[in-house]
Order: structure tokens, then C-alpha cells, then sequence
């Protein structure tokens, strides 16, 4: 029998106006809603961004949350397959999809200068990624079925990983907890990722798709 999420876990607790409210502002970084965007955001390679999107309770959270479910699956993708759950299976979809859209699209719009109405409604695929030096240690090079994807750290207790971007020759590895980095996902940022060589990597991946 396949266990199932209880609803005592704070994290889920995100379903009236209200709760919504209160979950952005214990788990959004603050910086990310100030809009500072020219402060709190680097562009370590040309079209990729680096910027605070959760904070460390978040992360902790989501990583106990997945663990506790323990659904992974290793064969969503035909190509280039991840051992990952979708975060609608953890009761986050909505949620995640809502702070991307309140938080990260009106930087996506002001970093990237996209124009049009179809970047405020793009559709989301969350899902929540582990790398392991005992089962799936690292991902081929490749380009993501997606506009732009984001790509958020949940921890750092782990050895080697990181992502690779040839093009650039450039090795980014996230260390930083709750910080994410966002890349054009289909033609430009062809990249891989890094194998593990000790721990578990648990990173959250999100393809943005203009409709």
C-alpha cells in the first residue's frame, strides 16, 4: 500500500486566501518579494540568473515531505529521465505555481525583457529532483522541454554535482540553501548535471511553458 501525506505537516496548510498569505510570507524569501531585482540577482553567465527564491525552512520541509512520500519515480521523461515526484502528488502544484507567478514572473518579464501577455500565463511542470551517490548520480547533457526553467537548491550536504553549461564552460553548483537559478530551457543553455560523488542532492526543477 502506498503511504500518503497527513495534514499535519505546516506546509500544506496553503488552501484559503488567507492561509496563502500567511505561506508566502513564512516561506518566500524576503528579498525576492521586495523587487529589488538589480541588488539581489547575478548573472554568473550570460542569460542565467541567480536569485533568492525560499528560505531554508522551505526546503527542509519539501525534502521531509518527499522522503515521507517516498513516491519516485525514475521514467517521466522519455529522454533524459530524473528521479523526482511531481509536486502535485505532495499537495504543492497550486501553491508553487502561484509563487512563481506572484514572484518570479514579474523578474522574469523585467530580466529578460519578454513582452506579450502569454509570459503571465505560462503553465508550470514542478517537480522535485534527487541525485544520489547510491542510485541516479547524475543527468546527460540536454535541453529542457521549456521556455525557461528554474532550478531551486534545497541543500547542500553533499559531495560533487552542480550544474554544467558547455557552451559557457561553466560549472554552477548551488550550495547556497533556498537560492534558485533561472536559463533559458530549449535552445541557448544545453547543460548536464554533475555526478554525486557522496550524500543526497535535492533540487526542485520547474519547466515554464508559454501556452
Amino acid at each position: 500500500m502506498k503511504p500518503t501525506l497527513t495534514n499535519n505537516h505546516p506546509i500544506l496548510k496553503h488552501h484559503t486566501n488567507d492561509e496563502k498569505k500567511i505561506w508566502f510570507e513564512k516561506y518566500v524569501n524576503p528579498l525576492l518579494i521586495s523587487q529589488e531585482y538589480d541588488l539581489i540577482i547575478d548573472e554568473p553567465i550570460p542569460g542565467l540568473f541567480l536569485f533568492p527564491f525560499f528560505n531554508e525552512n522551505f526546503c527542509k520541509e519539501i525534502i521531509q515531505l518527499a522522503e515521507e512520500l517516498n513516491q519516485w519515480e525514475v521514467d517521466r521523461h522519455d529522454n533524459y529521465p530524473t528521479t523526482d515526484i511531481l509536486l502535485e502528488k505532495l499537495d504543492l502544484k497550486h501553491i508553487y505555481d502561484e509563487t512563481i507567478q506572484n514572484f518570479v514572473t514579474p523578474m522574469l518579464v523585467a530580466k529578460y525583457n519578454l513582452q506579450g501577455r502569454s509570459w503571465y500565463q505560462m503553465d508550470h511542470e514542478n517537480f522535485i529532483i534527487k541525485y544520489s551517490d547510491t542510485a541516479q548520480k547524475h543527468l546527460s547533457l540536454h535541453h529542457d522541454n521549456s521556455a525557461l526553467t528554474i532550478n531551486l537548491c534545497l541543500n547542500n550536504e553533499f559531495e560533487g554535482g552542480g550544474t554544467y553549461f558547455p557552451k559557457f564552460k561553466k560549472l554552477l553548483r548551488l550550495d547556497k540553501i533556498g537560492y534558485a537559478m533561472v536559463h533559458p530551457g530549449n535552445i541557448t543553455h544545453f547543460h548536464g548535471a554533475r555526478p554525486i560523488e557522496s550524500g543526497n542532492r535535492y533540487i526542485i526543477v520547474s519547466f515554464l511553458k508559454t501556452q
